[in-house]
């Protein structure tokens, strides 16, 4: 009785451990916010290109913020507050956000893809990319830093 009492006791002790051990291991390096705690700018931002939506989650990742807004439209910026990706799979990103491209980039897609909706766009060091929501293929077009098309791929 006294072996089994032990070994309940220690099995016990063992699952706190584990439980502690797994959620701080879950958090580590990234905080969650609760109250959706973003800088000022962040919101600005959400208002002007997100459509005002209202921002349903936020991560602080060491400096780095994603959101997410009521409609499914996240958003990641860098550790300077700049975006770096919008998407939104289900429906497409708002038409606001693609104003963030280069103006040739802009003209492009309304010349070629107009009223196709745009599920990602990505701002990198050497340009951007945009994914279009194309069928049967969905489209991956990159684009130089001035906005001229670099390449236009096709995926499944």
């Amino acid at each position: 009785m006294k072996k089994s009492f032990h070994n309940r006791i220690t099995a016990t002790a063992a699952c706190i451990v584990l439980t502690a051990v797994a959620a701080t291991c879950g958090i580590a390096g990234e905080k969650e916010t609760k109250h959706i705690v973003v800088p000022s700018e962040i919101r600005e931002f959400a208002a002007e290109y997100l459509n005002g939506e209202k921002i349903v989650k936020g991560k602080n990742d060491d400096g780095k913020y994603k959101i997410e807004c009521t409609s499914g439209t996240k958003a990641k910026f860098d550790n300077k507050g700049e975006w770096v990706e919008i998407k939104n799979g289900g429906r497409g990103i708002p038409a606001s956000a693609i104003k963030l491209l280069p103006e040739a980039a802009i003209l492009y897609l309304r010349n070629n893809y107009n009223g196709i909706a745009v599920k990602k766009i990505e701002k990198k060091a050497e340009g951007y990319t945009a994914e279009l929501a194309t069928e049967p293929e969905e489209t991956k077009i990159t684009f130089a830093e001035e906005g001229n098309v670099k390449k236009i791929s096709h995926n499944n």
